[in-house]
């Protein structure tokens, strides 16, 4: 008979051992992880906002790469796509290249690759800079619209390892972003290539179809540009751009992917694959991983992926976290390339974390691979807030709305705004932006210019209880003296900072501990895209009066309401009529205050199907007598926009 007490080490040990599958296969720690599949149904399912992200906020990336040694010599504007650009007859870029570099048929693009050896290139001083900067992730553009491949690949000649600098850019960034605590990414813009080379049909691209493509039929140069054949990708081009990006994700393990224009080309399973496979090679690296895309349509990946919007912003707070990319000056560098200012980047940084977004700044590098200085005196300048201003933006959540203010923010691609007029446009003291700490006990509230006669009014803010030790703080200086005003708000007296401050700059942050706070009734006719329309601008006869009014986001209805100089009395009757003088709604009905302010709700108009301009024609001109202003917003319900909605 056994002695099982003689042998009870022996049957311990086994007993382990064959629980941990050492005598056949070694057990897979992530064998249990929950694979997702290749359907919209199971990434729905399984995608999760990763946290990281949402306390993040701030990162950078770098346009760089054969374009940035294109336009070395360029003083007037970059030519941003150089390996197109640069075969185009029609354009600059032509002459250009000619003139600096040569004939095209002897020169090519494929022949600047090669030229451009990077010989500055050092990975720690750049992620040094990004990390002093504040950026919480960072990381190359890893391939561009020209198909040059920045990392160590095996599935083109055309990489960075083989060709050019002869070095592993991405994997030598990764190391020294990683090493410094921050999140990499990396971005892909290869959706377009498959177009990006047309014009080299008549020059070199039999010379490189690795890097240019195959060859073309005629009929492929004669389609219409935006139609659905012109997003027709060959199969087997699909496929290749689809390992590209597998490659890069399972080599260097990002914790996030970015996709310029041109992913939604693809076939659905193609676009399936990529989202699956790449969530999956993070989940079993233990990562939180997310995609940064494009695509604004009504369409699946909404769920399941971050919406970017390139030079843009998101006109209301989200309940989902977003992104917006962009860049101080062109995307890559050239000679003459001239920046925005430090306080331009700071202030849209503000505006976007209150909405729930997060900002990718782009830092282009010259052609020899150094940092330019206004760039670097920029990122130092961020750096140096951020260490004052950080607590009211890293880990932050939004506050029950995101502001107030008149100036209302761009969507990006086509409805980008100028940087030019935007200069003349800068925030001011008028535009005030929240946020929160994660466990409700702090507010923070940042203005976006010094207010010039001193005071403040956070007029969104609704005080619901003070506690006795409830303090305001302006971050950089200390307490600040405030009252709570008849209807609730806040006032703060800044009469005794010194504005010369060096810690006092850019955007100005406050710190509300120790109140209970809810948003004011009036709070939407507050925020910087409700529409107002004066007195001075109402178009009044004997028999009506005729008030424009715009509504600057659709598909959300409107409300309006009037600013009276005493209460009204009269019934509102009238209808709201569209440009052409449809009627789109018929009312009669009348005023309601609104709690704790001057203003008083006339209707909420519903049937208003689309962004736009309107009449709102009033049959009593005695209502409007003494009317001070009408305010357009949207509605109540309707300013917190949604995950898996799309941005019209």
């Amino acid at each position: 008979m056994l002695n099982i007490k003689k042998y009870r080490f022996l049957i311990i040990f086994i007993y382990f051992f064959y629980n941990l599958n050492l005598f056949g296969q070694i057990k897979n720690v992530n064998d249990d992880l929950k694979k997702i599949a290749a359907t919209h149904k199971s990434l729905t399912e399984n995608y999760k906002t990763p946290e990281w992200f949402s306390n993040a906020k701030f990162g950078i990336y770098t346009h760089w790469g054969g374009a940035t040694y294109g336009n070395q010599y360029n003083d007037e504007r970059a030519f941003g796509w150089y390996g197109r650009l640069m075969y185009l007859e029609r354009s600059p870029a032509f002459e250009y290249h000619k003139k600096y570099f040569g004939n095209q048929n002897e020169v090519g693009y494929k022949d600047l690759l090669e030229q451009f050896n990077a010989p500055k290139f050092n990975a720690d001083e750049w992620a040094e800079l990004f990390f002093k900067a504040g950026a919480k992730f960072a990381g190359p553009v890893a391939v561009h619209h020209d198909n040059f491949l920045m990392w160590d690949s095996k599935l083109s000649p055309w990489n960075s390892v083989q060709k050019g600098p002869k070095r592993d850019v991405s994997g030598e960034l990764r190391e020294a972003i990683v090493k410094r605590g921050m999140k990499f990414m990396g971005s892909f813009h290869h959706g377009f290539t498959y177009r990006f080379y047309e014009p080299t049909a008549k020059f070199d691209m039999k010379d490189a179809p690795m890097l240019y493509g195959p060859e073309r039929p005629d009929s492929y140069f004669t389609t219409v540009r935006g139609s659905k054949e012109f997003k027709t990708i060959d199969r087997d081009f699909q496929e290749l751009f689809l390992d590209k990006v597998l490659e890069f994700t399972k080599k260097y393990k990002p914790d996030l992917i970015y996709f310029d224009f041109g992913l939604g080309w693809n076939d659905e399973d193609i676009k399936l694959k990529m989202y699956s496979t790449y969530y999956n090679q993070a989940l079993a690296n233990g990562q939180e991983p997310t995609v940064a895309q494009k695509e604004r349509e009504d369409i699946p990946e909404l769920r399941y992926s971050t919406l970017d919007l390139e030079r843009g912003r998101i006109g209301f707070m989200t309940d989902h976290v977003w992104l917006t990319d962009n860049s101080p000056g062109s995307w890559f560098h050239y000679r003459g390339a001239k920046f925005e200012s430090t306080n331009k980047m700071i202030d849209r940084l503000v505006d976007i974390v209150s909405k729930n977004g997060c900002f990718l700044l782009n830092i282009g590098p010259d052609y020899e691979g150094k940092i330019p200085e206004p760039l670097k005196k920029m990122l130092m300048e961020m750096g140096a807030w951020f260490e004052v201003n950080g607590e009211g933006i890293y880990n932050t959540r939004t506050w029950f709305n995101y502001g107030e203010g008149i100036k209302s923010s761009s969507k990006g691609h086509n409805a980008a705004t100028n940087s030019e007029k935007e200069e003349e446009e800068n925030y001011s003291s008028k535009e005030i932006r929240y946020t929160r700490s994660q466990n409700f006990k702090n507010v923070y509230a940042f203005v976006l210019d010094w207010p010039k006669n001193n005071k403040l009014n956070l007029k969104a803010i609704k005080v619901l209880r003070v506690d006795k030790d409830a303090s305001i703080n302006l971050f950089g200086y200390g307490s600040i003296p405030f009252s709570i005003k008849d209807n609730k708000s806040i006032e703060l007296d800044l009469s005794a900072v010194d504005i010369n401050n060096k810690k006092l700059n850019f955007s100005y942050g406050f710190k509300l501990t120790g109140f209970e706070t809810a948003w004011q009734e009036s709070g939407h006719f507050l925020l910087p895209n409700a529409h107002t329309t004066l007195a001075s601008e109402f178009r009044v006869s004997e028999k009506k009066v005729e008030i424009p009014f715009v509504i600057k986001n659709g598909k959300r209805g409107a409300h309006i309401a009037f600013e009276f100089k005493e209460t009204p009395k009269y019934y509102l009757k009238g209808r709201v009529k569209d440009l052409n003088g449809n009627i789109l709604k018929e009312i009669r009905t009348k005023a309601d205050r609104i709690e704790n302010s001057n203003l008083y709700s006339i209707t909420i108009i519903d049937e208003i199907p689309k962004k736009g301009e309107y009449l709102l024609e009033v049959d009593n001109p005695k209502f409007v007598k003494e009317a001070i202003k009408l305010i357009a917003t949207v509605k109540r319900d309707k300013t917190i926009h949604k995950r898996g909605e799309f941005i019209d």
